[in-house]
Order: structure tokens, then C-alpha cells, then sequence
């Protein structure tokens, strides 16, 4: 008998209540020496104290990251751009009132052209309605509206963008501006500008389901397929690869920390990996990574 097989032979006959059936089901999973966490009856939500329950450890890694979130959120509210500066702006000889259609903070984040700004916003608060009016802003200060890029995660998001901008300023030239996605905008820099980045003009881009087909493909060459049943899929395979590209770090690395199944088969992920790059360097391929990998080499390159 599987040790792990509860007796039958011990189980009543007689119908239990439902009570009863979840009392034995959650015994099977707490232990009997595990303390309780001391409950009143009937005990409102005023009666939960903190103290009742024990702090969970927290990772010395995870406890880290907090620490640097907190100090780059302390920094941002640190640098909070005063509303002052806006007292003093004229918008009577502009083709829109920027301060009749935003609330304060908002105009801050349009009309503040003279250095970077990083805006956090939540759900909502209008973060479209400040990019279409800060673009209508740039350009009727006289900005080039071929020098103003939009970078969204949508094309469709992108042009809407660009029609409001439009439909605000009643001016085609507009319709210049340059709006995509990060994926769109990589690419058309990269056909641009591949002789002097050492691509080929003609250079394939492959979407995801190509790229798990690739794999697949030395997959099986490699007999990875037949060799274990436990070998991961293409689509595993393809994640992990990507994941570590995205996170700077080793596919081992990322096997170890949050696939631990997957640790015996280390190196053979690591050979198809290889064996997926020289593949697509051979073929003059690139995929959804390498379009922002080599485009960001590229910049620093030869910034």
C-alpha cells in the first residue's frame, strides 16, 4: 500500500456532514503540533491585532529591493517640480489654452521642455491627454516635428496619440512625428542604419511562435526531444532563453532560482541556446530581444 494512500478500510461508513468532511481535510494538512492563531467569536474586524500574527521572514535579496524602491521614490518625490513656474506662463498667443485644458500638475508635465522629466501616474489620471499636449506643445514652440518621437506598447495607441495632436493644432505636418511601438522603432532604425552596424539591410525579424519553432527545431536535431520526457517544451525553452537576455543574467542562473525542475538539463539548455544564436546570425534573423539588444549596443556603440 502507497504509504501516502489514505486507509479506507478506517474511513466511517455512516455519512459525514460537511463540517465534518472539511475538519478531517484540513487536518490531514496542518500538523497536530502546529500552534493556532487565536481567534474570538464573532470578533469583528477592530478586534484583528497585527500582533496575533507572526512576521514573515522576508529574503535578505527581497528586503533589498524594497530599500532601493524606497529610495528612488523618496528621491522622485524629493525632486517634485514646483507649480510655481507656471503662474508666469502666457498661452493668449498659443492655438491652445494649455492651461484651461489641464489641472496643474498635468501642465507641469507638458510644458516643462527644458530638461527630462519622469512622470508616475496611476490608472486614469490622464497621461494620454499630457502626451498629446505636450507634443501640441512642442511643436508650437517651433520644435521640428520630425525630431519628436512617441514610443507606446501599442501602434494603435501611437496613432491616436497623433490624431488628437492633429485635431488639436487643425496641422498635417503632424502626421511627421514619429509614433510606434519599441519593437517598430528598433527596427526601422536598424534597416536604416545597418551598413554602419554591420547588418544586413535585408535582415529577417521573427515573431515568437518562429522563434519556439527554431528552437524546436535544434531541438530535435540535437535529440533533446526524444532523449527525456521531462525535457521542457520549445515555448519553456524559448521563455527562459528570452527571460535571462531581459534580466542580464545566465540561463543557469534563472534555472536555479525559478526552475529548479529543469537543473539536470542545464547544459543542454545552454548548448541550444548557443546553437539558437548561431542559427539566427547565419540566417540573418532577429527576434523580438535582439531588435532592442542590438538597437541599445548599437546607441552606446556609436552614440
Amino acid at each position: 500500500m502507497n504509504p501516502n494512500t489514505p486507509d479506507r478500510s478506517e474511513t466511517p461508513t455512516a455519512p459525514a456532514d460537511k463540517g465534518s468532511l472539511l475538519d478531517a481535510l484540513i487536518s490531514l494538512v496542518v500538523p497536530k503540533n502546529e500552534a493556532a492563531v487565536p481567534q474570538k467569536a464573532d470578533a469583528g474586524l477592530d478586534a484583528v491585532s497585527p500582533d496575533a500574527y507572526p512576521a514573515l521572514p522576508v529574503p535578505t535579496e527581497v528586503e533589498r529591493k524594497i530599500q532601493e524602491l524606497q529610495t528612488i521614490t523618496s528621491g522622485i518625490a524629493a525632486r517634485e517640480v514646483s507649480l510655481d513656474s507656471l503662474k508666469g506662463l502666457d498661452f493668449s498667443k498659443n492655438k491652445v489654452n494649455y492651461a484651461r485644458m489641464l489641472n496643474e500638475p498635468q501642465l507641469a508635465a507638458a510644458v516643462t521642455t527644458e530638461r527630462p522629466v519622469l512622470v508616475i501616474a496611476g490608472a486614469g489620471s490622464g497621461k494620454t491627454r499630457v502626451i498629446v499636449h505636450r507634443v501640441s506643445y512642442l511643436i508650437e514652440k517651433g520644435v521640428d516635428p520630425q525630431s519628436i518621437l512617441i514610443l507606446t506598447f501599442t501602434r494603435k495607441a501611437a496613432n491616436e496619440m497623433l490624431e488628437r495632436v492633429e485635431t488639436l493644432l487643425h496641422d498635417k505636418s503632424v502626421g511627421t512625428v514619429t509614433g510606434g511601438t519599441f519593437h517598430s522603432f528598433a527596427s526601422f532604425v536598424l534597416r536604416k542604419y545597418a551598413n554602419i552596424i554591420g547588418l544586413k539591410p535585408n535582415f529577417t525579424i521573427v515573431d515568437t511562435s518562429d522563434s519556439e519553432d527554431i528552437i524546436d527545431l535544434i531541438r530535435t536535431e540535437l535529440k533533446f526531444s526524444t532523449k527525456d520526457r521531462k525535457f521542457p517544451k520549445k515555448s519553456r525553452i524559448h521563455d527562459i532563453i528570452s527571460y535571462a537576455r531581459n534580466r542580464n543574467t545566465t540561463i543557469r542562473a534563472i534555472i536555479e532560482k525559478q526552475y529548479t525542475g529543469l537543473i539536470d538539463f542545464i547544459d543542454d539548455m545552454e548548448l541550444i541556446a548557443s546553437a539558437y544564436a548561431r542559427y539566427k546570425q547565419a540566417s540573418a534573423i532577429l527576434d523580438f530581444d535582439d531588435l532592442m539588444d542590438v538597437l541599445n549596443t548599437s546607441l552606446k556603440e556609436n552614440g
